[in-house]
């Protein structure tokens, strides 16, 4: 497992293959991605409470702004405090700070 900076975590990507893009992330994220630690495990729990107070927030200001979960969502309490699901949203706005902010966690944003 390693920690990462560099990531994308936002997709501007256009209309004609929007749909079909978004659904094999999706597909990609729900086969690929484990979280945990371990070997077996590629995705570790954030650096700390505060990280995770910070993606929650505005995740869930874009899911109240209108964007659509289409994967996670969630923090998952069940595996340590500090890790967050994989999360998928798409119908991300300007008004989102989504939209204009660097998330450093496992949030990806699509916008069409």
């Amino acid at each position: 497992m390693f920690q990462t900076c560099v990531s994308a975590n936002r997709f501007l990507i256009e209309e004609p293959i929007y749909e079909d893009f978004v659904s094999r992330l999706e597909n990609a994220m729900k086969k690929d991605l484990r979280q945990g630690s371990g070997e077996e495990c590629n995705q570790g729990p954030l650096i700390n409470k505060t990280q995770l107070e910070r993606v929650d927030a505005m995740v869930q200001d874009a899911i109240k702004k209108g964007a659509t979960v289409r994967l996670g969502g969630e923090r998952a309490s069940d595996l340590g405090e500090c890790f967050y699901q994989p999360t998928l949203l798409t119908g991300i706005k300007h008004d989102m700070t989504l939209y204009r902010t660097e998330v450093f966690g496992p949030v990806v944003s699509c916008i069409k």
